[in-house]
């Protein structure tokens, strides 16, 4: 199963960095670490990527994020996320935004869980040190849930925010949060945030420390209801 998840990872980077080079495509990739041995043997995988293409009012973004662990041979997590975002922009400060995502987390009540809306994208700051995005989305949303098959789709709104902070030239901070709840449960939401800071090791490599927190409030009496990762990364940005 390890050479298969490193594999997998190998390739989705050569096949980002191909994009990247073959069309001017920005693309962004992290492959992150963690293992222990001793008394307990555990292995965290993680890869975190995206393409993005801006021309004239226009910019798609896609991206991408997975986590796959392991505790002394025993799988503890697989998971994955993808998202594709279209942004229109009005004003240099203003952009309207259609978002589209599916997320599947083999440890969760859910078999997968899809959402597609409209939003509104706002650039708060835009400083040489500082850069804050704000976003709002109104969603349909789809749960398929494991135990029979159950299906539930709803109304929901999810609120993003997304911080990066230069500290030095060679070394940054950058936070991610973004709240989805559904408009007739409050009880029903879903939060996600990551926290990094990366130092720059050459034009196209950088290292870093990620911290990510993917919470769920509506579980199950015998699940948790967030998952934490922590992970060394290597960032290939092209």
């Amino acid at each position: 199963m390890k050479k298969i998840v490193l594999s997998s990872l190998l390739v989705s980077t050569l096949a980002l960095s191909a994009s990247a080079f073959e069309t001017g495509i920005i693309s962004h990739v992290e492959l992150g670490y963690v293992g222990t041995t001793g008394n307990t043997e555990t292995q965290t995988f993680t890869f975190d990527g995206n393409l993005k293409r801006d021309w004239e009012k226009h910019a798609m973004l896609i991206k991408a994020d997975a986590a796959y662990g392991e505790d002394s041979d025993v799988e503890t997590k697989n998971k994955y996320f993808i998202e594709g975002a279209y942004d229109y922009k009005v004003t240099d400060n203003v952009a309207f935004n259609y978002i589209a995502a599916y997320k599947k987390d083999k440890f969760t009540d859910y078999n997968y869980q899809a959402y597609t809306g409209p939003g509104i994208k706002y650039k708060a700051i835009k400083t040489e040190q500082h850069v804050l995005d704000l976003t709002a989305s109104a969603l349909y949303s789809f749960d398929q849930f494991k135990i029979d098959d159950e299906n539930d789709d709803y109304a929901s709104y999810k609120l993003e925010l997304k911080y990066d902070y230069k500290i030095l030239e060679n070394l940054k901070f950058n936070q991610e949060l973004n709240y989805r709840s559904a408009f007739d449960d409050s009880e029903k939401y879903f939060v996600f945030s990551k926290s990094a800071i990366t130092t720059k090791i050459s034009d196209i490599l950088s290292a870093g420390l990620s911290y990510k927190v993917d919470y769920i409030n509506s579980v199950a009496d015998d699940k948790e209801k967030s998952d934490n990762t922590l992970a060394f990364n290597l960032i290939f940005d092209y």
